[in-house]
């Protein structure tokens, strides 16, 4: 059943749109995460901050792979932050280099300008840009430029989203992983965090992924935390069908004990589920 969250006041929506509210240990959560970040960038081999725009974060951090166990050359899996589109950075998110690389994939870590200082469009259309700047540079690194796979968590899930809709950059795009997203804009004009976001509707309108399906027809994994929120979930279970309307094929995926955090975590633990279809769609890429 769809959560109505249009039919709810602001106060009873932002519980199920807030993951600061909703996980009562978030600060630590995200203060181990970047510990973590800080810690794979002092040890793992990579080519850092690369410049795709002309913005200072217009940048990104390329991981050479380590073997060959989804064939030679490599797929490249392109790796976008969350944050709600306002805070964080890749280096806070280079913990999930490692296990991909010993995996069998170029591993690279897309960083992007935040709001307020850009709106979603903005971001939308750098993502764009660093999809085709790793396309044109992925020999360079070693990887197959025809086996592009983007993967994103929470804001970074529903910027892999919103590339599947572009003509320009589609076509790059041969598989997609989408964790935890909220892919319907619309409802953060609701929420508090949108003083920073600043969407307006047009904003959300232009870039709702539940509005529009995906242009490409590719392997995907959407997946959400089995503790989040019914709100969150619901955004998952509609893209989900939406991918679905589109001829895809989407992997659906309710990580068990994950809430939104977690949930990004399990990219990268290979001993769990999310890992394990991820690495299935990358051998099928």
């Amino acid at each position: 059943m769809t959560f109505d969250w249009r039919n709810m006041d602001d106060e009873a929506i932002a519980p199920h749109y807030s993951p600061r509210l909703a996980v009562p240990d978030a600060d630590k959560r995200i203060a181990a995460l970047a510990k973590m970040g800080a810690k794979a960038r002092r040890e793992v081999e990579g080519w850092y901050d690369l410049q795709y725009g002309d913005s200072p974060r217009a940048v990104y951090d390329c991981h050479p792979a380590k073997g060959f166990a989804f064939g030679t050359p490599p797929p490249v899996l392109v790796y976008v932050h969350g944050g709600y589109w306002r805070a964080l950075t890749k280096a806070d998110h280079s913990w999930m280099a490692p296990p991909w690389m010993q995996a069998g994939a170029v591993v690279v870590n897309v960083e992007y300008d935040l709001c307020p200082d850009v709106t979603l469009d903005d971001i939308v259309e750098q993502i764009a840009h660093a999809v085709a700047h790793v396309h044109d540079n992925a020999e360079n690194f070693g990887g197959d430029p025809d086996r592009m796979v983007i993967a994103g968590h929470s804001a970074g899930a529903h910027l892999a989203a919103a590339i599947l809709r572009r003509a320009d950059v589609a076509g790059l795009i041969k598989g997609a992983v989408c964790v935890s997203g909220i892919y319907e804009p619309e409802v953060v004009m609701r929420l508090p965090v949108n003083d920073d976001v600043r969407l307006t509707a047009d904003i959300a309108r232009r870039n709702d992924c539940l509005a529009e399906a995906p242009r490409r027809v590719v392997p995907m994994v959407v997946a959400v935390g089995g503790d989040e929120p019914d709100g969150w979930q619901d955004q998952s279970r509609r893209y989900a069908d939406v991918a679905r309307g589109a001829g895809l094929a989407p992997e659906y995926l309710t990580v068990p004990g994950t809430n939104h955090f977690t949930v990004g975590e399990a990219m990268a633990d290979t001993d769990g589920p999310l890992f394990a279809a991820m690495r299935k769609l990358m051998a099928e890429v």
